[in-house]
């Protein structure tokens, strides 16, 4: 069963990796990393210049929070006939099925660090809360991950 979802997860990569080389050309390369840097001078000179009332801070983690939500989609690579005929090894699914949410949650912890690490210059917050406010997002997007998977059974 490993096998089957091996290949199916190895042939999209080798799709969506065939046409990423196109998409991300040199120039478009170079296009960001310009824009990068461009984008972290404006926020150095916006931290410089402003600074948040409370009600701010609180808007500012509501964004964030929402923002950190839509990030990332369960992959599981099952198809409509596996339910039938992987009924018997309805086990080994489940566990396939746990390594395919923590797989999941890779892309969206990454994107919720980065968006705490970003805002966390401006918000002032203690490191602890920080931590524990990423936590909470990954949490929450593991959570709604796994209720994905157990309610499309």
């Amino acid at each position: 069963m490993n096998e089957i979802f091996k290949k199916r997860r190895n042939l999209w990569y080798k799709q969506n990796i065939k046409y990423l080389r196109y998409v991300f050309n040199d120039h478009f390369v170079l296009f960001l990393m310009i824009l990068l840097g461009a984008l972290v001078v404006q926020y150095i000179n916006f931290l410089q210049i402003h600074q948040l009332n409370l009600w701010g801070k609180i808007i500012l983690v509501i964004l964030i929070s929402l923002a950190s939500q839509i990030v990332g989609r369960l992959a599981t690579f099952i198809e409509s006939p596996d339910k039938v005929f992987l009924l018997t090894k309805e086990m080994e699914v489940r566990a396939y099925l746990v390594k395919c949410l923590i797989r999941s949650l890779i892309i969206p912890a990454v994107v919720s660090a980065l968006l705490v690490l970003i805002a966390a210059p401006l918000l002032r917050f203690n490191p602890i809360f920080l931590v524990l406010w990423f936590v909470l997002l990954v949490a929450i997007k593991a959570a709604w991950l796994a209720y994905k998977i157990w309610s499309s059974q």
